[in-house]
């Protein structure tokens, strides 16, 4: 599991397989951003940019306090 450091800055890239699609239309889009505000506040992630491509998506986001890495991303990718 992977641990994060208070106060770094994060890049995370995520792509599908088969460069299958992720995010297929705006009502995929419109509940990832969802997903990701509740991430945010849930994690205490701040968020300061993001890409959403149908494949793949981009972030970066500051970790304001020490929890592990892995409940984020696990938090987006089972939407």
């Amino acid at each position: 599991m992977a641990y994060s450091i208070k106060g770094a800055y994060y890049h995370l890239l995520s792509c599908a397989n088969e460069r299958r699609d992720i995010l297929r239309d705006n009502d995929d889009r419109v509940l990832f951003l969802k997903t990701l505000g509740n991430m945010s506040d849930r994690f205490e992630v701040e968020v300061y940019a993001y890409v959403l491509m149908d494949n793949p998506y981009h972030l970066l986001h500051e970790k304001i306090f020490v929890t592990a890495l892995f409940w984020v991303l696990r938090s987006l990718l089972t939407v």
